[in-house]
């Protein structure tokens, strides 16, 4: 079903690599999504993806081996430079701006589905870079991180779902606008926040934010090490970023978008 819209939104998204080192010596990975929106640069992918920035301006001397020392984000290719980055948290979305763009990297941007058209029950793809481990070392003598050998390239994995409903949360802060979310009938995995979601047209619904878990109100119990625990049980779903945010927010920035057969600036 979802075979063409893959290879066309597949042209557009592209794994972050997030490489974390701490005082104490230790390096960690991280994997995200984003994907991009123009030929100008500009991309989405979710805002918590830049949450290690947040640590790091949160380092206590409390905790002096756990700070993080150094940090970087990788963009699909080392040439490239993050320009610019505008957070709205309350909705996890992040407008973004490359530069140094290398040659060819991307020459297919998406098509936005209009938000007056989404129909409960319709079939849905997410896509992003789950079940991959990437592993990466800190060079003192050149100051910078290096990814194990073979890391590259990255295989996408794509997981189908439905659209059930729509979610508001309400705005936590003064001004701010109420956050508006799809819910999907199957969760987001890791490494997919910040990648799309699409329909079998291959058009963006949405951003793939979060996972819920909701409690189906089943408490079987089952027998462990000769002892009767009780475990309740959930339904994983998605939620990714309503693309009546996404569209928002890019008329707001002023970024040039496409949106079911027509073009708005």
């Amino acid at each position: 079903m979802f075979a063409n819209a893959y290879q066309k939104n597949s042209k557009y998204t592209f794994p972050v690599i997030i490489n974390i080192r701490y005082a104490n010596g230790k390096v960690e990975s991280a994997l995200g999504s984003y994907f991009m929106i123009n030929a100008e640069g500009w991309f989405f992918t979710a805002a918590h993806v830049f949450g290690f920035e947040d640590k790091k301006n949160e380092n206590s001397a409390e905790y002096k081996d756990s700070n993080i020392t150094n940090l970087s984000y990788w963009w699909g290719h080392d040439a490239h430079v993050l320009e610019k980055y505008i957070l709205f948290k309350e909705n996890d979305l992040a407008l973004c701006k490359l530069k140094n763009i290398e040659k060819g990297f991307c020459d297919t941007f998406p098509t936005f589905k209009n938000p007056e058209k989404l129909m409960p029950g319709t079939s849905l793809c997410k896509l992003g870079f789950p079940f991959y481990e990437v592993q990466a070392s800190f060079d003192d003598s050149k100051n910078a991180f290096r990814l194990r050998e073979g890391t590259l390239p990255i295989p996408f994995f794509p997981l189908e779902g439905i659209f059930t409903r729509n979610i508001v949360k309400p705005a936590t802060q003064t001004g701010a606008r109420n956050a508006k979310f799809i819910e999907t009938s199957s969760p987001g995995l890791k490494g997919q926040s910040g990648g799309p979601i699409f329909d079998k047209e291959g058009l963006v619904w949405a951003i793939q934010s979060q996972t819920v878990h909701l409690a189906l109100g089943f408490e079987p119990a089952v027998v462990k090490e000769n002892q009767s625990v009780v475990e309740n049980q959930f339904l994983n779903v998605g939620y990714g970023v309503h693309p009546e945010a996404m569209l928002a927010i890019m008329n707001q920035c002023q970024v040039s978008y496409n949106i079911e057969s027509q073009n708005i600036v």
